[in-house]
């Protein structure tokens, strides 16, 4: 029942005692069920995904979706033998996954999405794999597959040019960040932000902060898996950026003899460094807040950016 974004999604409780494993072998829940369960966190203020085998407490509601596009009423039967000893006893997930948190800042909520490899998922909508977004109070982050909203995504295989775009939507709040608390080993995960135009790399453990205003487009992030740069950023050998006081610089080649100047407003160099080989450097600098130039000079010629440095460590 329901309309928008809530339909198909039905509340259900845990009759038993106990915990229970969602969805393991002792459960059937037929071809027209979502295989991914949700539960409201209230620390989090937002909707959490439990995968097959998760654990739904005992003594609790979870929602189950019932769909996408059937119109007549199910049944499911919640099985004693999915019964298990302990809140917490967690299933640990046997496919790559990345797990995705965009918080607010002022009043702590916090939203998780996962994008998740299974082989036998496809690239589009899986009822089985694939959980449709459902928003509570935290900001709204999700994935995007068509005009589909997703929670959880699955994908058949990992490559190390995948996009998956992502949408955004404040909550009362006004900044923000998103971290990537979980990730695939030696994956660089970069997210890109449309709006302000900014690549940050997830994987250096550093979350990215943002403001975010009433009317922006809800379409602002993209998740890019290895070094893949946006369109708009290959017109130039170099992309340079600074955040936190730290200037990155993403090239397209892995020449050497490279240089790195930093230029302030007098028009002093107040930094240089010859730069190795490699496509990607990240240059903390420890200088006033303000205005600089970066040049960089390559094979290819020099190129200046302009970057604001807050001054704050």
């Amino acid at each position: 029942s329901g309309s928008g974004e809530e339909y198909g999604w039905n509340l259900m409780g845990n009759p038993f005692a106990s915990a229970l494993h969602w969805n393991d072998d002792s459960w059937d829940l037929g071809a027209n069920v979502g295989g991914i369960a949700k539960v409201w966190g209230e620390g989090s203020q937002s909707y959490k995904d439990i995968f097959e085998r998760g654990i739904i407490p005992s003594m609790h509601g979870f929602f189950i979706y019932f769909g996408p596009d059937e119109k007549e009423a199910g049944t499911i039967t919640i099985p004693a033998g999915a019964r298990t000893h302990g809140d917490n006893e967690g299933y640990k997930e046997t496919d790559d996954l990345l797990r995705l948190v965009a918080r607010d800042v002022d009043h702590q909520t916090a939203q998780e999405v996962i994008l998740r490899f299974k082989e036998v998922a496809s690239t589009g909508f899986d009822l089985p794999y694939d959980a449709y977004f459902l928003a509570g109070h935290a900001p709204a982050l999700y994935f995007l597959a068509g005009e589909k909203q997703l929670s959880t995504y699955s994908h058949p295989t990992w490559t190390d040019s995948l996009t998956i775009p992502m949408g955004f939507e404040k909550n009362t709040a006004n900044e923000f960040s998103l971290e990537l608390a979980e990730t695939i080993p030696d994956t660089p995960v970069f997210l890109y932000d449309m709006q302000s135009e900014t690549l940050h790399e997830l994987t250096t453990n550093e979350p990215y902060t943002f403001s975010a205003a009433e009317g922006d487009h809800p379409r602002r992030f993209e998740l890019r898996l290895g070094l893949v740069l946006p369109d708009k950023l290959r017109e130039e050998p170099v992309y340079v950026y600074a955040f936190n006081n730290v200037v990155h610089l993403i090239f397209q080649d892995e020449e050497a003899g490279r240089t790195l100047e930093v230029i302030d407003i007098k028009g002093r160099k107040v930094f240089s460094r010859t730069l190795g080989h490699g496509l990607l450097h990240s240059q903390p600098l420890h200088l006033s807040q303000g205005l600089y130039i970066i040049r960089v000079t390559t094979t290819e010629g020099t190129f200046t950016e302009k970057v604001v440095l807050t001054g704050e460590w």
